[in-house]
């Protein structure tokens, strides 16, 4: 985490923060040309104003509307509610624990391994 502080910022993520002519320095520093640089600061430019119109919340809603995609959702949703109900997430945690205590043959920590 300590080497987050040094590390530079991406040509992308300067762009998104409005400092184009940092992004267009680190563009160019990467590809040592100047038109192929130039090139790719207008399409991330190009594409991060298509993906501003993109990342609405009602561009999710066509995808609901179409009755295929509900099948998929309702199964997805329901094994994440069984998952929480169940209690599976305290029995992979203490699974090393469990399988210490039953003595089996098996290293505790491959059966955890293959439990999860």
């Amino acid at each position: 985490l300590a080497l987050m502080l040094i590390i530079p910022d991406s040509p992308h993520s300067l762009l998104h923060r409005g400092k184009e002519e940092q992004s267009r320095e680190a563009v160019f520093w990467l590809t040592q040309s100047k038109s192929v640089a130039e090139h790719k600061i207008e399409k991330m430019i190009e594409d991060s104003h298509s993906q501003k119109t993109q990342n609405n919340i009602l561009s999710i809603l066509p995808l609901l509307k179409k009755p295929s995609n509900w099948k998929p959702l309702c199964v997805s949703v329901s094994i994440l509610v069984a998952l929480q109900l169940c209690g599976v997430s305290p029995l992979v945690f203490f699974s090393i624990k469990f399988f210490q205590d039953a003595e089996t043959s098996v290293d505790a920590s491959l059966a955890s391994i293959i439990v999860a």
